[in-house]
């Protein structure tokens, strides 16, 4: 833990300092300090008035051997110390005229931080250990209730949005703003949820969380969420676009995934090579197992990115820090630095809203 504060203290910022002290010496969710969305840290009941022992102790901490270096370097990536985290990682080496990388790829300078780095590594390689024993359990689903309960702290800081789907042609829809995309109460297209979206959203929750049980395992992840989406709420807006956006692209070879889990990028398109040959992410990856989440860093530019990660066993789908995460609303999945993402070949094109939204369906690799 020395090493790690050692090195927020030369090289961080002012935020990670910040960050760094809250995790170290404050009670979860003593803070008014807002972050993304308006959100604040440790809003749900089981996070408020922990304090940094506490997630150590926590059972699955200490079913991972987690040290309190591994729960301070997690804690901290929760936050908004995450960038400077990141940003040294992906930050290579490129040809001075043609400004493309370098091959084979190089960091420009080794990283400031790279004790934090080595803990939230060795953290994430621990934390698998403890998947392998829950394999076949929800351990997404058992965070649920924890991570609603962050999700309605925040009550007043979102609205529940529906969007009647649209025929579309060639895979593509309309995609409907899911419950608690930080839209203003009151603001541009607000509205109130009817009863049945708020339970297709939670079946639609639930089954990309992989809580929906061994029937799912059996189908396609696809097919089979909204197989059930219109068996349980067949009239409803949600349900509707969730079987007009996938249909046409379903076919009998769709892989089989125990899990999905989304990862939502504004302002960019998927390059053509990536499409063809996948590519790996140099730093740590967050992905959530709730579409909701995804969608909302994603949305409110002309162009975005949604990767669809069909996880298929324990050793792709990451590290489930809810229980720990500074916003376990978030119900945030991490993936260790060099995740290779394998691209299935299939894309499905969504438009809403004047944004084009590309959604890759991927499977990710651990690096050995």
């Amino acid at each position: 833990t020395a090493a790690i504060v050692d090195e927020v203290e030369t090289h961080g910022s002012e935020t990670d300092l910040e960050c760094l002290t809250y995790v170290l010496d404050c009670v979860a969710g003593s803070s008014d300090v807002t972050f993304q969305h308006g959100w604040s840290r440790d809003a749900a009941p089981s996070h408020n008035g922990k304090r940094l022992a506490d997630f150590v102790a926590h059972p699955r901490s200490r079913g991972a051997g987690l040290l309190e270096a591994h729960v301070v370097a997690q804690r901290l990536y929760t936050t908004a110390a995450f960038r400077s985290i990141n940003t040294p990682l992906r930050n290579l080496a490129t040809h001075p005229v043609t400004k493309e990388v370098i091959l084979p790829p190089k960091i420009v300078e080794p990283h400031p931080m790279p004790c934090t780095v080595a803990f939230l590594y060795d953290a994430l390689k621990r934390m698998r250990a403890v998947a392998e024993l829950e394999e076949g359990e929800s351990h997404c689903t058992s965070h649920k209730a924890e991570a609603e309960a962050g999700s309605e702290a925040q009550a007043g800081q979102s609205v529940a949005l529906t969007v009647e789907a649209e025929a579309d042609s060639e895979g593509e829809g309309v995609l409907p703003e899911k419950r608690g995309i930080d839209t203003p109460p009151g603001g541009s297209g607000a509205a109130t949820a009817a009863p049945a979206d708020d339970a297709a959203a939670e079946v639609a929750a639930a089954a990309s969380c992989g809580g929906a049980g061994k029937g799912l395992e059996s189908a396609g992840r696809v097919r089979a969420l909204c197989h059930q989406m219109r068996q349980l709420v067949p009239h409803t807006p949600l349900a509707d676009w969730v079987g007009r956006a996938f249909a046409k692209s379903l076919s009998d070879k769709e892989p089989k995934a125990r899990r999905v889990l989304w990862r939502g990028i504004k302002g960019v398109k998927a390059p053509e090579e990536f499409l063809r040959k996948g590519g790996t992410e140099l730093a740590p990856m967050s992905s959530t197992c709730d579409l909701r989440v995804a969608a909302r860093y994603a949305r409110g530019v002309p162009d975005a990115l949604l990767f669809m990660l069909l996880v298929d066993n324990f050793m792709q789908e990451g590290a489930d820090l809810t229980f720990l995460s500074a916003f376990p609303q978030e119900r945030e999945f991490l993936s260790p630095p060099l995740t290779f993402l394998a691209p299935t070949g299939r894309t499905h094109h969504l438009r809403h809203d004047g944004t084009h939204f590309t959604i890759v369906e991927v499977v990710p690799h651990y690096p050995s």
